[in-house]
């Protein structure tokens, strides 16, 4: 045998070696209950990582997880305290194993049913959720690439979804003395004020039972500011209900 055709036999078998040892580790990671337990053990310490320990991602039940996508259930974003800021009953997702090395989140599909979502911002700072996701110090230095850098997702649908904000409110500052009392006892007519001892917070709850968008542009490499394309949305929204179709 020449030497050019045992090279060309060893590129060969190197190479169906790769392909085989690929396949296992593909197997063993989607069919079992042993690599799936894994994959989202490392999926979850990635998604905590970036938010450098100012909440923290829970995940339920994995369900399926191969080359079609995954299925999950019980899916959760606490705050520090343990509060849940976002919960989804059911994640029906296919996301683009590829990108994952190079450290980019492509999702090309995503169907969220039963999300929640409770949004609340105090006297002072942003709202909980913000805080969560990008509300750690400014870097300094050089940068070091991380999965929250690209994160994409080609088309979604939300369905089933609530959101139940509470925010400071007051009245406008030339509102004054009983002028002021009464601005504040129409307010509470129409809408759900608690009263505490630094001010006023308002309450508001959205339904929204459908929701498709394409384009999402969670995160890019240039800071681009967040966007996606609105397909369908419908929501009310209460205190008093507002139906929006």
């Amino acid at each position: 045998m020449s030497k050019r055709r045992r090279f060309g036999w060893a590129i060969a078998i190197v190479a169906g070696v790769g392909l085989v040892g690929t396949f296992t580790a593909y197997q063993i990671v989607t069919r079992t209950r042993w690599g799936r337990t894994k994959f989202i053990a490392w999926a979850i310490g990635a998604a905590n990582g970036t938010l450098g320990g100012r909440g923290r991602l829970s995940v339920g039940v994995l369900h399926e997880l191969n080359g079609d996508g995954i299925f999950a259930s019980d899916v959760s974003l606490l705050d520090t305290a343990g509060t849940v800021v976002m919960h989804v009953n059911e994640l029906r997702g296919a996301i683009s194993y590829s990108a994952l090395l190079n450290k980019m989140i492509h999702i090309t599909r995503l169907d969220a049913r039963g999300v929640q979502l409770n949004l609340q911002r105090d006297f002072k700072g942003p709202w909980n959720i913000a805080y969560i996701i990008n509300g750690g110090p400014v870097k300094t230095g050089p940068h070091v690439p991380s999965f929250s850098d690209d994160i994409r997702i080609d088309a979604i649908t939300l369905s089933d979804g609530t959101i139940g904000m509470r925010y400071p409110w007051a009245p406008n500052a030339m509102f004054k003395g009983k002028t002021r009392d009464s601005v504040i006892a129409v307010r509470k007519a129409v809408h759900v004020i608690t009263v505490v001892p630094q001010g006023l917070f308002e309450s508001r709850g959205i339904v929204l039972p459908r929701v498709v968008a394409h384009d999402v542009l969670v995160a890019t490499p240039g800071d681009d500011p967040s966007s996606l394309q609105m397909d369908t949305l419908g929501l009310t929204i209460s205190d008093p209900a507002v139906r929006v179709v």
